[in-house]
């Protein structure tokens, strides 16, 4: 008896180890499905993704150039807001020669006995320096002071201010609030662009990632199968790989070309307010081709791109659950 007990003991646990290593096989199984489901690129709504439908025969020929006038249109504007953003709002507003401005003034001027108050004998360094509104002169220095004042508040200019709800601020933090803002400001302005950029790189390494398709002429290039899901791209020839490798790299030069001069346009500000305002304004330029494609593209068009399946990409290689893109990210921010 006990030498039959010990054997169903023994049968038992055999058949426990495969139900659990059947049940593992399948836990990863379900895990490969998954990741290959996230291993695709799904077409978003921009002029940019758009451009693949140029010259696919269910577009049409008018279609086709409307479309191709809207990418033009948008790849223009974006270029010459970057250019219009460079040459104007990258200028430093305080630089050396501000402040040497700065030290002139309160030498030849601040303390000039022509500019004293004849009533209460105060000089003009002095009531402009406690924001004496009634001054009528040197209204640049006062605006440059008030400016210094509103990114790095003193506990004199606190004292002097009433914000609606009070003081929240902790006072280690007050004295540098424009800094701290300008970092925060950065770092959304950064997070945007590169949530474009690797948009643009995904695309780029799905396009790439697709079967080659015959080289009988520019139809025949681009393979379309109808699916009860929608239309699924199944190769695409070289030659309009390399058009589309074309378009993605005129998207990534306006990308980086914007970072860069965004950075120093939020650097440059020394106003708090227009932080917040700016780097919205520098959005409002970064998702123009997602406005165009909304307000002008075609209906065929986006029916067209927006009917498509998900295409293939490949897989990010990861070293223990970390890819190396987010690291990227994180670098780039700090």
């Amino acid at each position: 008896m006990a030498a039959g007990s010990g054997h169903d003991a023994e049968q038992e646990t055999t058949r426990q180890s495969a139900r659990k290593s059947l049940h593992g096989q399948d836990a990863e199984e379900e895990m490969e499905e998954e990741m290959e489901e996230w291993n695709v690129y799904a077409f978003k709504t921009s002029v940019w993704d758009l451009a693949l439908v140029i010259g696919m025969e269910d577009q049409g020929i008018m279609g086709s150039i409307f479309v191709t006038m809207l990418l033009a249109l948008n790849a223009l504007m974006q270029i010459f807001l970057c250019l219009v953003i460079n040459d104007s709002l990258t200028i430093p507003l305080i630089d050396d020669g501000t402040t040497q401005a700065m030290k002139d003034w309160r030498t030849y001027s601040g303390h000039a006995w022509d500019y004293v108050d004849k009533l209460s004998f105060e000089p003009l360094a002095r009531r402009i320096c406690r924001n004496d509104d009634s001054v009528p002169m040197s209204s640049s220095v006062s605006g440059t002071l008030g400016d210094i004042a509103g990114y790095l508040p003193s506990a004199e200019d606190r004292a002097n201010e009433s914000p609606a709800l009070g003081h929240l601020l902790p006072v280690a933090l007050a004295g540098m609030q424009g800094e701290l803002m300008c970092i925060m400001a950065l770092i959304i302005w950064i997070t945007n662009v590169m949530v474009v950029i690797s948009e643009a790189i995904q695309f780029s390494r799905a396009v790439w990632y697709l079967e080659p398709g015959n080289m009988e002429g520019w139809k025949g290039l681009t393979k379309i199968t109808l699916t009860s899901e929608g239309r699924e791209l199944t190769s695409m020839g070289r030659l309009r790989k390399c058009y589309m490798a074309g378009i993605l790299s005129l998207q990534l030069l306006v990308a980086f070309n914007l970072a860069i001069t965004g950075i120093f346009y939020l650097s440059y500000t020394i106003s708090v307010g227009d932080l917040i305002m700016n780097a919205a304004a520098l959005q409002v330029v970064l998702e123009l081709d997602e406005t165009f494609y909304d307000a002008l593209a075609p209906f065929q068009a986006r029916a067209l791109i927006e009917s498509f399946k998900p295409i293939a990409r490949p897989p990010l290689r990861s070293w223990k659950g970390l890819d190396a893109w987010p690291a990227v990210r994180l670098e780039l921010c700090v």
